[in-house]
């Protein structure tokens, strides 16, 4: 399953005009309205060639319900995010031999509909888990060739993050995970081999596996996400700031990504 992210679709207003006058009114054509975004445009194209994909989407308001209802038109795999103030922009493309356009500004994306589109795609489940709270069928994992990545974890000089790495992989491959909430056993908490507290190495390794993991724009929102809902948290010396251009550092360091 490939998924694509929409972070500011559009409706797509296009007017033919034989002619244009300033400061009269003019009359067009032909006009159609599409569905418009870098996003939307791909899942459009991945579904002309019959590959699986589903397109995820930020909207807002009417305009966000007509995008709604073209996708489905189509007969589209998509899945929305709907955001509470805004609206979904109209880009207006007018053609009159050469082509003018006029481009919407689109919603305000908040943190909170970021939380919503890691829950989406899986991720923030996936990282809820420690190692030691899976369990799984070894033929599964070895035909679809899963393992720990052993650049990350206790030991790696990379920090933690291994177990979010492995059940990535199984999403990716199309296994399935199951959440049993259920004790079975006790685990004794010793000092971390690796957990030295929120200092500058922790988020920067923080950066590396994110983007190792997820992606340059994905990590980069969770920079952001990760930054501003986990600042309580973090030593008084780290604002959620200096926090975010520490994991951001680790992001474009790729530290990680030259390894593969």
């Amino acid at each position: 399953m490939i998924y694509t992210v929409t972070f500011n679709p559009s409706l797509d207003y296009i007017l033919d005009l034989t002619e244009f006058e300033r400061n009269q009114v003019n009359r067009t054509t032909g006009e159609k309205i599409l569905p418009g975004g870098k996003g939307i445009n791909v899942s459009i194209v991945l579904q002309n060639l019959g590959i699986d994909n589903r397109a995820i989407c930020f909207t807002s308001g009417f305009t966000g319900e007509a995008l709604k209802a073209l996708l489905m038109q189509r007969d589209m795999n998509a899945d929305f995010i709907d955001i509470a103030n805004g609206l979904t922009r109209i880009n207006v493309k007018m053609r009159c031999g050469d082509e003018t356009e006029v481009n919407g500004q689109g919603p305000e994306i908040k943190s909170e509909d970021i939380a919503e589109l890691y829950e989406k795609l899986g991720y923030l489940d996936l990282m809820h888990v420690a190692s030691w709270q899976i369990s799984f069928k070894r033929e599964s994992i070895v035909n679809n060739n899963v393992y720990f990545d052993e650049h990350m974890g206790a030991g790696s000089g990379n920090g933690a993050e291994e177990e979010f790495r492995f059940l990535t992989d199984c999403r990716k491959n199309g296994l399935a995970i199951y959440y049993v909430p259920f004790v079975i056993a006790d685990v004794a908490q010793t000092k971390s081999t690796w957990f030295k507290g929120y200092n500058e190495e922790f988020f920067i390794n923080r950066g590396n596996t994110t983007r190792y993991i997820m992606g340059y724009v994905p990590a980069v929102l969770y920079a952001a996400y990760y930054s501003i809902r986990k600042r309580h948290q973090f030593d008084s010396d780290i604002s959620w700031f200096k926090a975010f251009r520490l994991i951001m550092k680790g992001i474009h360091e790729n530290r990680l990504g030259k390894k593969k």
